[in-house]
């Protein structure tokens, strides 16, 4: 059983599709990971008495934070863009899905065919 050109060509595309289908399901995972940890951070500030010593880590090293404020801006600055970069991922992740779909049905109807 000899397959079309326009068939191999949509299965290089649906491999293809796979995986960055894989890729793009890893770095939401990633993401989602980060946003569940700067959320658990500013959840923790907004608990934390106003006497208390907050440490920021930086690599390796720790720095004492004099000014909370600042930094629940930050981390909620670093919320927002990640949150933005959910909202990128699982709309990229949606549309790749529909072409992985898509690819499926033309490829089972050649294989069809062909039979």
């Amino acid at each position: 059983m000899k397959l079309s050109q326009k068939v191999q060509n949509q299965l290089s595309q649906f491999e293809q599709v796979r995986q960055q289908l894989q890729m793009l399901t890893t770095q939401r995972v990633q993401v989602d990971s980060q946003l569940r940890e700067l959320n658990n951070a500013l959840e923790e500030l907004n608990k934390a008495s106003k006497d208390i010593v907050i440490y920021n880590k930086v690599g390796s090293l720790l720095f004492k934070i004099d000014d909370i404020k600042k930094l629940k801006k930050e981390l909620t600055e670093h919320q927002e863009t990640f949150d933005v970069r959910m909202k990128t991922l699982e709309r990229q992740e949606n549309q790749l899905k529909e072409r992985y779909t898509e690819l499926q049905k033309d490829i089972s109807k050649a294989v069809q065919e062909l039979e």
